[in-house]
Parts: structure tokens; sequence; C-alpha cells
């Protein structure tokens, strides 16, 4: 249950700001309007299926991604640039649901929203010695200030990830 709880939360922030994205865009670009509406639909029922495991293929959670991703870019535009380098030997690994998504959004989150230039967020994937997953996020982030207390304590989303990974691969901590 406490597996459930965490990988159910989809950060309603940017739940609201694709919808007004996407509510702006209407008039003005209906065909990406659409588009844009189906990419969010499609995120939300991945993301609401009860029937799907706490785990699925490397490949669809970067299906997904990418739908995030541009969902994203209505935002951020060309302030967000996404890179991906992904081991061809890993795309039928088994990863936890939701969790480059999560990953990502912190990149984006903490980084790029942060930045008036924006950035890159880079995804890079690859298998260690033939048997571990090796997922690297890395962005470009802000130079922290002396008394921001709240950039250098961990937020929701790292720790969400960390407990999911501890739940699902007890004997891996």
């Amino acid at each position: 249950s406490q597996l459930a709880v965490l990988s159910q939360q989809l950060n309603p922030h940017f739940l609201f700001n694709t919808l007004n994205n996407i509510r702006a865009s209407i008039l003005e670009e209906p065909h990406k309007a659409r588009d844009s509406l189906a990419q969010l639909s499609d995120m939300l029922r991945y993301t609401l299926d009860e029937h799907q495991s706490d785990k699925v293929s490397l490949q669809k959670e970067l299906s997904v991604l990418e739908e995030y991703i541009a969902l994203c870019k209505i935002q951020y535009e060309d302030r967000l640039i996404f890179e991906r380098e992904i081991d061809e030997n890993a795309y039928h690994a088994l990863v936890p649901k939701m969790l480059l998504q999560l990953c990502i959004e912190n990149a984006i989150k903490h980084g790029i929203a942060r930045l008036i230039e924006g950035g890159i967020v880079s995804l890079k994937i690859s298998i260690e010695q033939q048997k571990s997953l090796h997922i690297k996020v890395s962005n470009p982030i802000p130079k922290i200030k002396q008394n921001d207390g709240a950039r250098r304590n961990p937020g929701i989303g790292l720790k969400n990830i960390r407990r999911r990974l501890d739940l699902l691969y007890p004997k891996n901590r």
C-alpha cells in the first residue's frame, strides 16, 4: 500500500500548468492544443492504470517520458532542451513505473525552471556489468544563496523516489 501511494503522486502544479498552457494555445494553435490534450490524456491513463505492474519496460517508460517532455516544452519552450542516451540493450529492462518522469520533473523544477536561460536536461541509461541498470539524470542548477534553506533540503520528489526504490528492491540498499 505504501508503494501504491508513492507511485500515484502526480504533481498537481504540473497538471494545472499544463492545462492552462493548453487552454492558452486553443485559439492560436488548435492542432497543437489537441495534440497536447492527447499527450496529457495518455500520460494520465498510464499513471492511473491500476492493472499495470509496479514495474514496466524501460521502452514504455521512455515513451511516456517523451509525452511529459513535450508537455513541459509548451511552458519552457526553447529554455528546455532534453537529450537522451540509452544503451540499446536496456530497452527491455523493467523499471519502477513513473520513475523516469519523477527524476526528470525534479531536474526541470529545480534546474531549468529557476534559470532564466534554461538549459539541458540529460538522461543517460546503461547496463552495468550486464546485470544492473544505471540511470543518470543531469541538469544545470542555479547557484545556492547562503540563506536559501529550501535549496539545501531535499524535496519530496527525491525522497519519494528513494522510498519507492527501497520498497521495490529491499536487498539492494
